[in-house]
Formats: structure tokens, sequence, C-alpha cells
């Protein structure tokens, strides 16, 4: 699966340049697609969408793999994704962003952003991004089990741990947190 994720995005990127609609074998661009992830597909290492753009226009949009394998419910070029940690990256690269931009420092507490937020002058959003902010993590027990499926705003999210006492002293130790960058998020829509 890694080796795909490596070269999917490099076979869509020679794919999109200007090409024929067909190759020298008659093939269409989905059909090439489709030659190319067949075998991930049977072999339930890729499920997803592909969608192919060209020029603003849409060449190619299609699912593969199951959406639902219970139910028996294919991906469609309409499949909807639960991202989850992947934001994480984005979040991350928005706060380094700021921070080039001088909007924000990694040494800055929480507090700067959020003045009531509950040990927010120990906390610095340097401790957020590594996960050593001793936050408890929101992704877990049965509260979230019950949460996870409910719309919420970010600061709804906040609310939800803000008031939890710290799993350690931030700084001290690392520890996996959802909460981290939900809090990271509250952050980065006050200050942009």
């Amino acid at each position: 699966m890694p080796h795909l994720a490596l070269l999917l995005p490099l076979v869509l990127g020679a794919v999109q340049s200007p090409a024929p609609i067909q190759d020298s074998t008659g093939r269409t661009l989905e059909q090439r697609i489709d030659r190319f992830v067949q075998p991930y597909v049977a072999s339930n290492n890729f499920t997803g969408v592909i969608l192919v753009r060209r020029g603003g226009r849409v060449q190619v949009n299609k699912g593969y793999g199951m959406a639902n394998y219970e139910l028996g419910v294919p991906n469609s070029g309409s499949s909807r994704f639960h991202i989850a940690s992947v934001t994480k990256a984005f979040t991350a690269a928005a706060i380094l962003l700021l921070a080039e931009r001088g909007k924000l420092s990694l040494d800055d507490p929480v507090s700067r952003f959020i003045p009531d937020y509950p040990k927010g002058d120990q906390i610095r959003i340097e401790h957020l991004l590594k996960h050593t902010a001793g936050i408890p993590n929101l992704g877990g027990g049965a509260m979230w089990e019950r949460e996870e499926w409910l719309p919420h705003t970010t600061e709804h999210l906040v609310s939800l741990f803000k008031d939890l006492p710290l799993d350690f002293q931030p700084g001290s130790e690392t520890r996996y947190s959802n909460s981290n960058y939900n809090l990271l998020t509250l952050i980065l829509e006050k200050v942009s």
C-alpha cells in the first residue's frame, strides 16, 4: 500500500499531462487508469476515488473498491471519506505558515489566543504540535463514542475536553492526542 501511495501521484501526474485522449493502443484515459489500479483493488490494497481534471474539465471520476463491504456498497465518484488524522498534516502546515508570516510563534502560550483556556499559560503551540501538551485525547472513551457521530463546531469540540485535568505537565511527556489538533484548529480560526 505505501508503494501505491507514492506511485499513484506520479502515474496520475503523467496521465494529466497534455496527451491524446487515447494512447497508441486506443485505450482511453479511464481504461489506462483502470489497468493500473485494478491489481491494487483486486488485492484489497486500494479503495477510493480517482478524479482527474484537465483544463478545468473532469476527465475521469470513478470509484474503486467498496464503500461498505458489509452491505456490498461500491465506491462511486461521489463517495465521501472520513479522512480523520490526515487533517493533522494540513493543520500543522497552516500553523507553521502563520508562524513564518509572524502571526504567531511556536513559543506562544495557548492563552494568547484563547484567554480562558485552563492552564493555557503553560501550554505552548509547540506542545500541541508535538503531542506534548498533556491534554487528554478526545478520540476515545464512552463519551466520544456518542459524540463522534454528531456535528460539532471547533469551539464545541474544545469545550468537551478543556476542563479535564491534564494527563501530565506540558512538555514533560509525549502522548498522541486528537485534542491537541482540535485546539490548534481553534487557534487557526482565531488567527486567520
